[in-house]
């Protein structure tokens, strides 16, 4: 509900996000606030969409510790609209794969502290006008057939530490920042 607040942490087990109509997972949606943490050696399984900071001026975060480990068969969205935003952290040896990583069309963090981060198709840092996406790569892997560092937002990939294995970098209209530290 818009205004709202909500935090939501997964300290072991397994939660599946599958359902037949909504098979997707909004942390942050319709001008509220979602936190989520995944601790320990959680997993969690989306079947298609994961947003963190969905729609309106929504804003979501999500942390993932230790071992756990979020799995996403399609796209995950960070701060998906203009007026969102959404931040998204990746810890100590935790995974997160999918097969798509977007720091979208609103305010997008992405920080990779360690563990291993496989996008299996692209991913994209930055895409509609007035967007900012960063992603901070201080450890860990990140793995991706493509990065795209922009397209009329202004995208920034700050690496730092850790091992980025890519096959290409394309920057399109926008702009496209690529810091090797």
């Amino acid at each position: 509900r818009a205004g709202s607040s909500g935090f939501f942490a997964v300290n072991g087990g397994q939660v599946n996000v599958n359902g037949a109509t909504t098979p997707d997972l909004n942390i942050g949606k319709t001008s509220a606030t979602g936190v989520m943490t995944v601790n320990n050696n959680a997993q969690v399984a989306v079947n298609r969409y994961l947003y963190v900071g969905r729609d309106g001026t929504s804003t979501g975060t999500l942390t993932l510790n230790d071992t756990a480990q979020v799995t996403v068969n399609s796209n995950i969205y960070i701060g998906n609209v203009t007026t969102s935003s959404g931040t998204l952290t990746v810890n100590n040896s935790a995974s997160l794969t999918c097969a798509t990583l977007m720091i979208w069309n609103g305010a997008g963090t992405v920080n990779v502290n360690g563990g291993t981060v496989p996008a299996t198709s692209w991913s994209t840092v930055g895409q509609s006008v007035g967007g900012t996406a960063t992603l901070n790569h201080n450890a860990g892997d990140v793995i991706t057939p493509e990065v795209y560092t922009t397209f009329q937002a202004t995208g920034t990939y700050n690496l730092s530490g850790g091992t980025l294995s890519t096959a290409r970098f394309t920057k399109n209209s926008g702009t496209g920042i690529l810091n090797f530290n």
